[in-house]
């Protein structure tokens, strides 16, 4: 065994964390300089979905970036369905459209020519999906079943 003793001065580092709201504990909140940083706003969540989310959802499922595409209308609809009015961050989101691409991949490789899947599922396109998939707000409507947002979207259980 290696073992190598460094005296080290902790006293002048700075460290720099986020929160979700300010610590209520009063030995910590005295501890920390808060900095309020504002949420993202529509725009960018759109900037983020497209440039982001969407091309790493689609690589982590093997699909090629032109499998799945949105038009700003429909990321508009996709945000104002599965985020709450005071939802500034983006977490939600990566959820959803990981899980939508996830679903899309299942649908395409498991439906028949018409479109049906082999067992009972809670949504019905009324159609077949192939690649590309341009995903509209009517479509997104079908795959995305109401829930209470509290228990956010468990798409990957594809709610058969």
């Amino acid at each position: 065994d290696l073992f190598c003793e460094i005296a080290t001065d902790l006293s002048q580092i700075w460290w720099v964390g986020s929160m979700n709201s300010i610590p209520t504990d009063e030995a910590l909140a005295d501890r920390w300089w808060i900095i309020e940083v504002d949420g993202y706003e529509q725009t960018d969540k759109v900037q983020i979905i497209e440039n982001f989310l969407l091309p790493r959802a689609l690589k982590n499922c093997g699909m090629e970036e032109d499998s799945v595409t949105f038009d700003t209308g429909s990321i508009n609809f996709l945000i104002h369905k599965v985020c709450k009015s005071n939802d500034k961050g983006v977490r939600t989101i990566q959820k959803v459209v990981k899980d939508l691409v996830n679903k899309l991949s299942f649908i395409v490789s498991h439906q028949d020519e018409n479109g049906v899947l082999p067992f009972k599922t809670s949504f019905e396109l009324g159609k077949q999906l192939t690649y590309p998939i341009k995903l509209t707000s009517e479509l997104l409507n079908k795959l995305l079943i109401n829930k209470d947002l509290n228990n956010i979207m468990s798409l990957s259980m594809m709610y058969i």
